[in-house]
């Protein structure tokens, strides 16, 4: 069966190959003409002496004043110098000294990564090369040129709910100061853990597990619990200096945050992380009516004495030692708190008419915010525009947070105080 899909893949991959072949000989062809001795000639079109044409408004980019004169060389008509030109563009990013020392192939590969290009842009370039350049020796396909990793595959490691890929604290560390000893004497590290959907349609997730190094603000690290463990007990050698290692926090927002620490959703009854209040359903939400509630505490939470608030599994950040799992797990976004949380809750509530101590609005009164929301100029730090009442339930944090500390005051005054 692997055979056949390996197989199906190939062919896949071959006719694609050949389309692009064939769209680059058909762009070729209508730049010139093949000499009867090899040589390719561009068609540049039949221009009277001292003639420029200009292209001004073509490719939406800021290059209008350049021209073509009647020699086929380009010209800037812009007397301030800020036309757009490949060498200013070389001088700008200080890539001249850098691009002599490379190779041909090298080269390639640092403008397609500088550039951004993609693979199937990459593909086609470097089908123009080999065929229309006499450059056979050049790679067929982007990822070769890029080498991009091979057998990153075999490096995943099954764990409960997915896979895991580890690159290594201590390695990367290492690595990141091979040049340099460190002039601190401890690494304090910080977690970050995140979710994020990979398709549309497909409930697949990448959760990348991030680390800040405080003193080394730009080193980018993953955790892994037994390699920290060993880390903190005997420190990392950088020469003759030994550099302690100890976990600060532990900060992600609250679906990851349960997730990492196997309890309950934030929502749930027992969800709450800080303390042991229990919360009723009031028109199918969770109330927390007390904040006098016992604080939870680190010996708690590993004796599991809420068993309501555990999942079944346990998680690995108990193994880690010095960390305290309630004091050292921040609570501070307010995203899915705030936003997403209570003030959709609100809105959502009182344009559906869920609560019944407010009194209902109109269609009149719901046309009437709608348009307001829509209207209302908002600072230019806020780059998402507000939309109707009827996209509630779609709204994102930063429409949630806009109505929040912006419109709600006068939402409030407009429907008679009902909010």
């Amino acid at each position: 069966m692997a055979s056949s899909q390996d197989s199906n893949s190939t062919r896949r991959l071959q006719r694609l190959m050949d389309d692009l072949h064939q769209e680059a000989d058909a762009e070729w062809n209508q730049m010139g003409v093949e000499g009867p001795d090899g040589s390719f000639e561009i068609r540049w079109p039949t221009l009277q002496s001292g003639n420029d044409i200009s292209s001004d408004g073509l490719g939406g980019g800021d290059d209008g004043n350049d021209a073509v004169n009647s020699s086929g060389n380009f010209v800037n008509n812009s007397g301030n110098g800020d036309g757009i030109a490949f060498d200013n563009l070389s001088d700008d990013h200080e890539d001249n000294e850098r691009v002599d020392k490379l190779s041909q192939e090298d080269s390639l590969r640092y403008m397609a990564i500088l550039g951004n290009m993609s693979r199937s842009l990459v593909n086609l370039m470097l089908a123009i090369l080999r065929k229309k350049f006499n450059a056979p020796h050049l790679p067929k396909y982007a990822r070769t040129l890029l080498k991009t990793p091979t057998h990153v595959g075999t490096e995943l490691t099954p764990i409960a709910g997915g896979q895991f890929w580890y690159q290594g604290v201590e390695m990367v560390l290492t690595k990141y100061c091979e040049n340099v000893i460190p002039e601190v004497d401890t690494f304090s590290l910080q977690v970050s853990i995140d979710g994020l959907p990979l398709f549309k349609s497909v409930a697949v997730q990448l959760w990348p597990i991030l680390i800040k190094v405080e003193e080394l603000p730009h080193a980018a690290v993953m955790l892994v619990v037994f390699e920290v463990n060993d880390l903190q007990q005997r420190g990392l050698q950088f020469g003759d200096k030994v550099v302690r290692l100890v976990l600060r926090a532990l900060i992600a927002d609250s679906p990851a945050r349960a997730f990492a620490l196997a309890t309950v959703s934030f929502g749930a009854k027992h969800g709450c992380l800080k303390c042991t209040g229990v919360g009723e359903y009031v028109e199918n939400k969770v109330i927390f009516e007390s904040v006098h509630a016992e604080l939870r505490t680190d010996a708690g939470f590993r004796s599991r004495i809420d068993k309501d608030h555990h999942k079944e599994w346990k998680t690995p950040l108990e193994d880690l030692h010095n960390f305290n799992l309630i004091d050292d797990v921040v609570v501070a976004e307010r995203l899915h708190l705030i936003d997403l949380g209570v003030t959709k809750k609100l809105l959502g509530g009182l344009f559906k008419h869920e609560f019944n101590q407010f009194r209902r609005w109109s269609p009149q009164e719901k046309e009437s915010v709608s348009n307001f929301l829509i209207k209302t100029p908002l600072p230019s730090e806020v780059h998402r525009r507000m939309r109707s009442l009827k996209c509630v339930n779609f709204g994102k944090g930063t429409e949630l947070r806009s109505f929040l500390h912006y419109l709600s005051p006068f939402c409030h005054q407009d429907t008679n105080n009902s909010l």
